[in-house]
């Protein structure tokens, strides 16, 4: 494994951009790439790991990710009961209480930061920081559509191209109030990983609610990976 480099592939519209420049192949062979619930059924290549957090999305999707872990793909979800008998998942224990994130302990207390909302993404993010990455890359962690969004259902990068079921889609008050014009208060979870020094977190997303990591367009990352 590449300690290097970590590249979290969420959803957000975002990624849009990305894709116009040649996204995949672009960040191939350039670290490890970990995909967040539906995004590797836009890839190309196989990620090195596969994030989710709902049950419901492994349910639903289980014929998909069976085949993911047929292939070598590390499996990677939030602890259930429900998961005692497959073998190929890996889990952790969660809290969305940001006074009991454990950063690089995480892993030798099996306990990891999910946020107020229980996100993937932040789920992700926190198993990167404590399995020592130098540099990780936010892809779609947009936090809600641009403000000035001139489609409102637009939430997530791949929603007009597979055909799956999510409650997500269409739905950008998840992370914005009623108006889309304010970030709801739960954006501050991101704000624990500041205490992380020797760890560089890159938000490639010029447009995102998140103001807590430097952001970075496509043309900067494909160059910083370079």
């Amino acid at each position: 494994m590449d300690k290097n480099n970590v590249i979290l592939c969420g959803a957000g519209p975002s990624v849009k951009t990305g894709l116009e420049l040649d996204l995949w192949n672009q960040i191939k062979g350039k670290g490890d790439i970990w995909s967040i619930n539906f995004a590797f059924m836009t890839m190309p290549y196989l990620p090195q790991r596969e994030i989710w957090v709902d049950y419901a999305f492994f349910r639903k999707n289980i014929v998909a990710l069976q085949n993911l872990a047929d292939k070598g793909v590390e499996m990677t979800t939030k602890a259930s009961p429900k998961y005692a008998n497959i073998p190929a998942i890996n889990s952790y224990n969660t809290t969305r209480e940001r006074s009991k994130y454990t950063g690089k302990e995480g892993i030798d207390k099996n306990l990891m930061f999910v946020g107020t909302q229980g996100l993937s993404g932040v789920f992700a993010l926190s198993i990167a920081v404590a399995m020592g990455y130098k540099n990780i890359f936010l892809l779609g962690f947009d936090y809600g559509i641009p403000f000035n969004a001139s489609d409102k259902t637009f939430t997530h990068y791949y929603q007009k191209e597979l055909n799956v079921n999510s409650s997500g889609f269409k739905h950008p008050e998840n992370y914005l109030t009623n108006d889309l014009q304010t970030v709801k208060k739960d954006v501050a979870d991101f704000e624990v990983y500041l205490k992380e020094t020797d760890v560089k977190i890159w938000n490639v997303s010029l447009g995102s609610h998140i103001p807590y990591f430097d952001k970075i367009s496509y043309l900067t990352f494909f160059e910083i990976l370079k």
